[in-house]
């Protein structure tokens, strides 16, 4: 920090700003003047206020060789993660090359976030800890309370990684209990709306999809109010998924009337995306159609342009095992097996049961064409694939089809 006072002498006079500005009422003009010209050290706190007056992070105050160097890496490594997501063997080998480098700045705690995830992958549990622990404290060294409890959060959704779902879920409700009456979260809604969707989406894994309609409903009419959609996509997706498993049509139609406008206001992938599949799921669960199925894909396709990225070839993994489902159901065996060998099940797909079940189908309906090609034992393989992926999570009509699938194959009957 030897050029502190020199760089917030910089940023003050670059924004115009006179020392009584930037002092206000906190600290005094000639302390300020003292720590402008690197005669007195400011604590943490002071540091905070004076970024805070200044507009800008506090870590951009503390900025050194190091703290540059770990900016370019985070660049990099936000790069290998939007275009290839955590599967690239090339980001947990950058990360480890520059280890002992990565200052204790915000892009150094949003570093070893990542670094953390990579040990979940990997089930180190204990070194997963070490790395996020690490992440809180800088963001609590800099006063940064918001992140401290978005840690926080990552914590508990590491245990959502591992499929600790009930642990997962009560971490949460922790974290939610201690956050409710802290005034610094008053401004940050962002995190209220993402947290009550998580907590909506973990009551669903738990199999308690009342309090999941609670909190998911919580969630959308926050987001409304505030005009803070992050979490939207996903929120109106699974709340979809829920009205349909239920035949609850109202709400199923009040929330595609949402996605719709949210297309038409900000025309965003995720939104796209999360209308499409809905609608298709619809099609799909509650009429059956095959060909409504493969015409909401044609819109989409056209409405999409591919990026690469890598949410784009997630999406695609969904969109791929709904037409090879409608090709199933239109007797066109081959061509469902051609969209069911697209998908790519490398990809960091959502590990919530819902959509383990859902995927899970690709190897019930392929059991199902092999068992009508007369290949019994390939059939019976892929129906235990399904069968066992899916049969600890609770019943949704995706576990129903695996499970009716396996007892069909086992019987030799696919009436």
């Amino acid at each position: 920090m030897d050029n502190l006072g020199e760089r917030i002498k910089q940023l003050r006079k670059q924004k115009k700003r006179t020392l009584a500005d930037i002092a206000g009422n906190r600290i005094s003009v000639s302390m300020l003047s003292l720590i402008e010209n690197n005669k007195s050290t400011p604590s943490m706190e002071t540091l905070s206020y004076i970024a805070e007056s200044l507009g800008i992070n506090v870590s951009e105050l503390v900025s050194d060789e190091n703290n540059n160097l770990t900016e370019q890496l985070w660049e990099r490594i936000d790069d290998i993660v939007s275009t290839d997501g955590f599967n690239n063997p090339e980001l947990s080998e950058l990360i480890e090359l520059n280890l002992d480098q990565i200052s204790k700045s915000v892009y150094g705690a949003k570093i070893f976030k990542i670094y953390a995830y990579l040990q979940v992958i990997k089930k180190d549990q204990e070194l997963s800890q070490y790395y996020i622990k690490k992440a809180e404290d800088i963001y609590m060294s800099y006063g940064m309370m918001s992140q401290v409890l978005e840690t926080r959060v990552d914590m508990a959704m590491f245990q959502f990684a591992n499929n600790n779902y009930r642990q997962s879920l009560e971490m949460l409700i922790d974290i939610k209990k201690n956050t409710d009456n802290e005034t610094y979260l008053v401004d940050n809604q962002s995190f209220n709306i993402r947290i009550l969707y998580l907590l909506g989406s973990l009551y669903a894994a738990n199999g308690n999809l009342e309090f999941a309609k609670q909190y998911l409903d919580e969630s959308a009419n926050l987001a409304s109010q505030t005009g803070d959609f992050s979490t939207t996509s996903e929120t109106y997706k699974m709340r979809n998924l829920i009205s349909i498993f239920e035949n609850d049509f109202d709400t199923y139609k009040a929330y595609i009337k949402k996605l719709d406008l949210l297309v038409k206001l900000t025309n965003k992938k995720e939104y796209k995306f999360s209308l499409y599949f809905s609608k298709m799921s619809y099609e799909y669960l509650i009429n059956n159609d095959p060909l409504r199925i493969l015409g909401l894909y044609e819109s989409y396709k056209y409405e999409l342009k591919y990026d690469g990225k890598i949410t784009e070839k997630i999406y695609n993994t969904y969109m791929n095992l709904m037409v090879g489902i409608a090709y199933f159901m239109l007797e066109e065996y081959e061509r469902a097996l051609s969209y069911f060998q697209l998908i790519n099940t490398n990809l960091p797909l959502a590990n919530h049961p819902i959509d383990v079940c859902m995927r899970s189908e690709l190897e019930a309906y392929k059991a199902r064409i092999y068992q009508i090609q007369g290949d019994a034992e390939k059939a019976l393989k892929h129906s235990e694939i399904a069968t066992n992926a899916t049969k600890n999570y609770p019943d949704n009509p995706y576990k129903k089809f695996i499970m009716q699938t396996y007892q069909d194959i086992k019987k030799g009957n696919l009436s």
